[in-house]
């Protein structure tokens, strides 16, 4: 409540979130390295804030699906694969019921964390998910939320070749063109690039602190066991040196 009077376009709702993992065997061929999203438009400020994976994407309307939702999405040749009918999987018209689209915020497929690492994650550590986020709706209306849930899990089977008449043979990543694939791999080793450049000089930087804080105890440690008068001539040298270092400054300004 509190929250709602500082932001307006803030509003507390109950929500369920369904986060689904694909099997390592079917995301290493099959699940292709892509963020892509269908979104609420009055959710998208909240997922932004929350949701490092999607700064990947870019927002776009699509004339197939409600006004009020929008794809954010690495590349269309992605978002055409997944709006169209997938055997039993057809976003397009889930999402164009207006009893589900009550209920919905977002729906999500990622091979990214949530939030930026601080290093490049091991391969260990890599997986892809589908996720699904939806308003959570009173028991006597739960059954609205189901074609949506069904057609996640047709979605999912869909994406990672599995099951009966997907739509997707040899699974999502067989879709894409090569080009698509050969800029997703681009962009990721960029991006690898930039966060383990970033890891590395926060390491050199704790370093160094680490270093100045080792040096300045070992002074304090050498002055404690000077006499009064010596400390004080310490000091006083340390004044002339910080002052003839300042004026150097200025002169070269």
């Amino acid at each position: 409540f509190g929250r709602g009077l500082v932001e307006l376009d803030y509003k507390a709702t109950d929500a369920v979130e369904l986060d689904f993992t694909f099997n390592p065997s079917a995301a290493s061929g099959a699940v292709p390295d892509c963020v892509w999203a269908v979104v609420a438009k009055d959710e998208m400020k909240s997922i932004r804030s929350r949701r490092w994976d999607l700064t990947f994407t870019k927002t776009s309307d699509q004339p197939s699906l409600p006004p009020a939702l929008t794809v954010m999405s690495e590349f269309a040749d992605v978002t055409t694969n997944l709006l169209k009918p997938l055997g039993m999987a057809d976003l397009t018209k889930v999402l164009s019921d207006p009893a589900v689209l009550k209920y919905f915020r977002s729906l999500s497929i990622t091979d990214q964390p949530r939030s930026r690492p601080s290093a490049p994650l091991p391969q260990s550590q890599r997986k892809k998910h589908l996720i699904l986020e939806l308003s959570l709706p009173p028991s006597s209306d739960a059954a609205a939320t189901l074609p949506v849930i069904q057609a996640a899990f047709h979605l999912i089977d869909a994406i990672a070749g599995e099951g009966k008449m997907t739509g997707l043979r040899g699974g999502l990543a067989a879709q894409l063109r090569p080009e698509t694939k050969s800029k997703l791999k681009k962009y990721r080793e960029q991006v690898e690039k930039e966060i383990s450049e970033e890891a590395k000089r926060e390491q050199r930087e704790e370093e160094e602190e680490k270093r100045l804080a080792a040096k300045r105890k070992a002074e304090e440690e050498r002055l404690s066991k000077l006499s009064a008068a010596e400390q004080k001539k310490a000091m006083d040298r340390e004044k002339k040196r910080a002052m003839r270092k300042n004026q150097t400054r200025m002169k070269v300004r």
